[in-house]
């Protein structure tokens, strides 16, 4: 099951530390930065892209898509809803979980070329790359690419 979520304003700032909690209760593990990235564990996994106001170092919104089954994910669920006051995602935003994908898996160049990665490496990136954006595309989980 897959719901999405906006928390406007301070709603993710003011209420991390409970839901790290949560997050730490089910054993999710991060992976990221400060302004994309998601927690995974075997049955739920949370995408999110933040919107920082850096100068105040603060969140000022949060787009959370959740996805998975179980006591897990109806937690994080019900407490993105209620907590945090997340509105569920409306039709206009769609495009919005190809862009979370886009931050997420694309491969960076920049940084590739600042780190001399070799060729082999690149082209391997950027076949998983593809593999998870076709699976994305028809609608399949973008787990780990064998």
């Amino acid at each position: 099951m897959l719901k999405s979520f906006i928390v406007k304003g301070l709603g993710y700032h003011d209420n991390k530390d409970d839901f790290k909690k949560i997050i730490k209760k089910y054993n999710m593990k991060w992976g990221g930065s400060r302004t994309a990235g998601g927690w995974s564990c075997e049955n739920v996994s949370v995408r999110v892209m933040f919107i920082r106001d850096d100068e105040k170092d603060i969140t000022i919104e949060s787009r959370f898509e959740v996805e998975g089954i179980g006591e897990g994910f109806e937690e994080l669920c019900n407490y993105i809803e209620t907590k945090m006051k997340g509105e569920k995602k409306s039709e206009e935003d769609s495009n919005w979980d190809f862009q979370v994908f886009e931050m997420i898996y694309k491969p960076n160049e920049e940084y590739l070329q600042s780190i001399n990665a070799p060729e082999s490496y690149k082209k391997y990136l950027w076949k998983q790359y593809e593999i998870r954006k076709n699976g994305f595309i028809e609608g399949k989980a973008t787990g780990e690419v064998k």
